[in-house]
């Protein structure tokens, strides 16, 4: 008696991409911990602490300290290590194997990169906004007017965003992941230092970075004080 052969259906389009989703989903889980353990846990703790044994139960915003200081450089590490991890290695050519194209791989890892950054530093962020709403902190850290968080809020987004598009980007072209954080990191720099070596430059920085103008008169500039050859610039940077 014969034994029917065993015929494989193959894997359609749609549930390779998932199944790639999921698999960018779970590599980047280490990223996520990292992220949740400096921007998250140890920030809570020490403004907690502090919170607790300061005599005017008064507390120091940590985690803004440490989005500052280091959250660019984070975007910049996810953008590249989201690549890098597999891509150039080995394990590139079981992803290139399946069903889906170049690039739909890449569009999944930026996904799945960019699912960490913006939950990671906007929800660390959240909850220094809180707390600062509540009062928990020193009198020196008055809550800012609406104008001037909402400029703040986002230029530190598009900081966060752009540093992780290029280390991301330098990560495809190069498939290294020291090359594409230096890239990274070197850009950043560049777009803070540059208009404080030339006045030529002035366009890379907003237009209330400077002349820090009042809420009131922030409607005489385009786009709440950045300008628009800032904005125009930021956009063409991420496309």
């Amino acid at each position: 008696m014969n034994a029917s052969p065993v015929t494989t259906q193959p894997l359609s389009s749609k549930s390779a991409m998932n199944n790639l989703s999921r698999k960018e989903y779970r590599g980047a889980r280490e990223a996520l911990i990292g992220g949740i353990a400096i921007f998250w846990v140890l920030p809570t703790i020490l403004e907690s602490l502090l919170l607790a044994i300061s005599r005017d139960h008064e507390s120091f915003p940590f985690v803004w300290a440490l989005l500052v200081a280091v959250g660019w450089l984070y975007a910049v590490v996810i953008g590249a290590h989201t690549v890098c991890r597999d891509w150039g290695k080995a394990e590139e050519h079981f992803l290139l194997a399946m069903p889906v194209s170049a690039r739909q791989v890449i569009w999944a890892k930026l996904k799945a990169g960019a699912a960490v950054v913006l939950l990671v530093l906007f929800v660390a962020a959240a909850w220094d906004f809180s707390m600062l709403h509540w009062g928990a902190f020193e009198r020196g850290w008055d809550a800012p007017t609406t104008v001037t968080t909402i400029r703040w809020a986002l230029l530190w987004t598009w900081v966060f965003v752009v540093g992780y598009v290029i280390g991301f980007t330098a990560a495809v072209v190069t498939r290294q992941m020291l090359a594409s954080t230096l890239v990274g990191c070197l850009a950043l720099i560049v777009w803070l230092v540059a208009p404080l070596i030339s006045s030529r430059l002035q366009f890379l920085h907003p237009n209330w970075w400077s002349t820090l103008e009042s809420a009131s008169s922030s409607t005489d500039r385009s786009w709440l004080g950045f300008g628009w050859p800032f904005v125009v610039l930021t956009a063409l940077g991420l496309v």
